[in-house]
This record gives structure tokens, C-alpha cells and sequence, in this order.
């Protein structure tokens, strides 16, 4: 953004030129997906290798490639995610300077997903948590 440049960008504050970082306390990316799988009933998901999630991704998108839809997830996203997983950026200087505040992540994330839930979404075919399974001698009973 230029100096003088009065748009609102959010996550963004400005005071005479200068950008101030609102993102809240440190938050590392493994407890952001669990509030957010939480927020809506659904398993967090499983920490893998960044090599592992990148694969995934591409094999995501190949797959929705032919059925021309969107993938579940990118290599673009995936980037970005575990690029900010290893930033370490707070709003305390926008907190000093400013008297700004930032909610806490677990109010924000269920304030989105009252949000979402509002407006219909998430969409139906959302991967909730799953049934607990039952156990395989239960199964064999049940067979039986």
C-alpha cells in the first residue's frame, strides 16, 4: 500500500503511513484446526510431514481436475498455511500504539461458524466426525 492509501485491508491497521499486524496472540497452526474442527463437529485433521501435505494437494487437484471441480485443497493453499505456520507475527504493537484489541480465536472461530451455519453452510457433503466404530468382535456378533 502507498502512504496516504485509505483502503481497509483486513488484518491490517494504519495509523500516518505505517501497517500494524492484527492477528491476535500467536497461534501455532495445529491449535487453529482443532478450534475451527471443533467449532464445526468435525475430527481435526491429522498432522503430516509439510512433503506429505504438499502431495496430498496435488493429488487433490489432479483429482478434481477431470470432474472439473474444485479441489479440497491446493498446492497454493498448502503453501501459504505452512509458510504462516513458521511466521511469528502478534498485534502487540498495534495493541500499544493503537488501543486496538483482538478477540481471542476460539470466540472468532465460533462466531464464523455461527456465521457459516446462518447462511447454510458448511455444505452438506462436509466430512463431520466420523460414527465410532465398533469394535470387531462386536461386528462378528452381530454376523453371527
Amino acid at each position: 500500500m502507498a502512504p496516504g492509501d485509505n483502503r481497509v485491508v483486513p488484518g491490517l491497521a494504519q495509523q500516518a503511513g505505517e501497517l500494524f499486524q492484527m492477528a491476535g496472540p500467536r497461534q501455532p497452526l495445529p491449535a487453529i484446526t482443532a478450534q475451527v474442527a471443533a467449532a464445526a463437529g468435525a475430527q481435526p485433521p491429522r498432522a503430516v510431514p509439510a512433503a506429505l501435505a504438499m502431495a496430498d494437494s496435488a493429488g487433490l487437484e489432479l483429482a478434481a481436475w477431470p470432474r472439473r471441480r474444485e479441489p479440497a485443497a491446493t498446492r497454493a493453499g498448502t503453501r501459504v498455511l505452512l509458510e504462516s505456520n513458521r511466521q511469528h507475527l502478534t498485534s502487540r504493537r498495534a495493541e500499544r500504539e493503537l488501543g486496538v484489541t483482538c478477540r481471542s480465536l476460539a470466540r472468532t472461530i465460533a462466531y464464523e461458524a455461527a456465521w457459516y451455519r446462518h447462511h447454510g453452510m458448511p455444505p452438506p457433503d462436509l466430512p463431520l466426525a466420523p460414527a465410532p466404530r465398533a469394535h470387531p468382535e462386536r461386528l462378528k456378533a452381530r454376523r453371527g
